[in-house]
C-alpha cells in the first residue's frame, strides 16, 4: 500500500503528464492547420485541452499571467521576446498580435496545473525551436544537458543552497548565466523551488484556502508555500520530496541565442531513489527536435 508521500508524488507526476499531453495535442492540432498561430491562440487551445481533465483546476497557480500560462514566440531576429526575468509584467503576457514563425520560430511555453483534491502542482514548461540554425540547436541541447547534470549531482542531505551554487558554477563554466526574478525569493538566485505539501503537509489555514474555490487565493497559498533552490535556502534534500529544476540560461557571449529553459521536476522517493520528470519527448518529436532525444 502506498504511503501518503508516495501518493502525492504520483499525483505530481500525473498532473504534469496531463499538462504535457494537452500541449502536445494542442500543438499537433494547430500545426496541422494552415492558419496563423498566435500566442493567445496556443493558450486558448491548450486551455481547452486541459479543461477535459476534471482532476485539475481550470487555471494554473502561477497568476498573473492570465490562467497561469507563459507562451512567448520569437525568432532569430526577434529574440528579445524570450528574455524574461519574470512573466508577471503585462508585456510578457501572451498576445494575439504575435505569431509563430513555423520555419525559424522559437517558443517558450509553460503552465502551472493544480490537482483539485490535493493542491499538488505539476508545473511543466520548455523552450522549443522550429528552425535549423546549428548554434541555436547546440545551445538548447547544452541547457538541457546542464539541467540533467544538476539533477545527477543531487544527493540526500544536500542543502538547496549547495545545489544552487553547483548549478550557477556549472552555468558559469559554460559561459551561461541564470537570469530570474521571483516575487517570493529575495535572493533572486534560484534555479527551482519545492513542490509544496508533498514533504510537508498543508496547514489547517492553507487547507481552508485551498477549499475556497477562489483561484487567486489558491494561487497565493501555493506560491507562498514554496521554498527555493537558492543560495540562501538551507533546506536539505529528503526522501518523499519533490522540487523543480528550471534554470533559465542565457549565453553571455552570444546575444543572438535565446534564453532557454527546460522546466523539470526532481522526485525523491521514500526509498531515496531519484527520478527526473521531463515529459518532453512527444513535443520534441512533433516539432522535429530529434537532436534533443539522445
Amino acid at each position: 500500500m502506498l504511503n501518503q508521500k508516495n501518493s502525492k508524488l504520483i499525483i505530481c507526476k500525473q498532473t504534469r503528464r496531463l499538462t504535457s499531453d494537452a500541449l502536445a495535442n494542442s500543438l499537433r492540432k494547430l500545426l496541422n492547420s494552415t492558419s496563423p498561430i498566435s500566442e493567445i491562440g496556443l493558450c486558448d487551445q491548450w486551455l481547452k485541452a486541459l479543461k477535459k481533465y476534471k482532476e485539475i483546476f481550470p487555471d494554473g497557480w502561477y497568476i498573473p499571467p492570465p490562467h497561469g500560462f507563459i507562451v512567448l514566440f520569437g525568432d532569430k531576429n526577434h529574440i528579445q521576446r524570450l528574455y524574461l526575468k519574470s512573466a508577471r509584467p503585462t508585456e510578457f503576457w501572451p498576445k494575439d498580435t504575435i505569431f509563430l514563425n513555423r520555419k525559424e520560430g522559437i517558443a517558450s511555453m509553460y503552465f502551472s496545473p493544480v490537482n483539485k483534491q490535493s493542491g499538488i502542482i505539476g508545473d511543466f514548461g520548455l523552450t522549443v525551436y522550429f528552425g535549423t540554425d546549428q548554434n541555436i540547436k547546440k545551445h538548447l541541447l547544452k541547457v538541457f544537458d546542464i539541467t540533467k547534470e544538476i539533477f545527477n549531482h543531487i544527493k540526500l542531505g544536500m542543502k538547496f543552497s549547495d545545489i544552487c551554487k553547483f548549478a550557477l558554477d556549472l552555468a558559469e563554466k559554460n559561459n551561461l548565466t541564470n537570469d530570474i526574478v521571483s516575487i517570493n525569493d529575495p535572493s533572486n538566485t534560484n534555479i527551482g523551488h519545492i513542490i509544496p505539501a508533498i514533504y510537508d503537509d498543508w496547514t489547517d489555514e492553507e487547507k481552508v484556502n485551498l477549499r475556497s474555490k477562489n483561484l487567486q487565493i489558491i494561487a497565493n497559498t501555493i506560491s507562498k508555500k514554496r521554498k527555493f533552490l537558492s543560495l540562501l535556502e538551507q533546506t536539505k534534500v529528503q526522501p518523499g520530496m519533490a522540487f523543480t529544476i528550471e534554470p533559465r540560461l542565457l549565453d553571455k557571449n552570444d546575444p543572438k541565442l535565446p534564453m532557454a529553459y527546460f522546466h523539470t521536476i526532481a522526485i525523491i522517493r521514500e526509498n531515496g531513489q531519484k527520478e527526473l520528470l521531463t515529459n518532453f519527448d512527444d513535443i520534441f518529436k512533433l516539432i522535429g527536435m530529434n537532436y534533443m532525444l539522445k
